[in-house]
């Protein structure tokens, strides 16, 4: 029980400092990497967004995860303006954003946003590819 209190109170701290964070995110290079396809399955939404989420445990206290990409809506790989996702006490480690329609095939990454700004791009060899609406499921370092 113990274990489950202190799970809950480090989740809740998190997502109150993602919020802090996404305040202070800072530019960062793009590091585009080469161009590998990774589809992902889709279910269209009625408004025409796609719903993004990603399971990330590998945030810290201060840190939040963001998605980062080709488009201007994913920040033109501008660490800045970067979309950043949300988190909670409830959902933690999983993280999600809905994103304007994107063109089928932009390349697109998640990153981790320090409290600094800092960003951690993920281990992915080169970049994810936009599937062209619906829904995107996703784990953070893993194609």
């Amino acid at each position: 029980k113990a274990e489950e209190e202190a799970a809950r109170k480090k989740a809740e701290e998190e997502a109150a400092a993602a919020k802090k964070a996404a305040e202070k995110v800072a530019g960062a290079d793009a590091g585009a990497g080469s161009k590998m396809s990774r589809d992902a399955p889709t279910v269209k939404t009625e408004s025409g967004a796609t719903r993004v989420s990603v399971h990330c445990d590998e945030t810290k206290l201060g840190e939040l995860v963001a998605l980062i990409g080709a488009a201007p809506a994913l920040g033109s790989w501008e660490g800045a303006k970067a979309l950043k996702m949300s988190t909670s006490a409830e959902t933690y480690p999983n993280w999600s954003v809905e994103v304007p329609p994107l063109a089928a095939g932009t390349e697109y990454k998640f990153v981790i946003v320090g409290d600094g700004g800092n960003v951690r791009w993920e281990p992915v060899e080169g970049n994810r590819r936009w599937p062209g609406g619906g829904s995107v499921l996703a784990k953070y370092g893993q194609p």
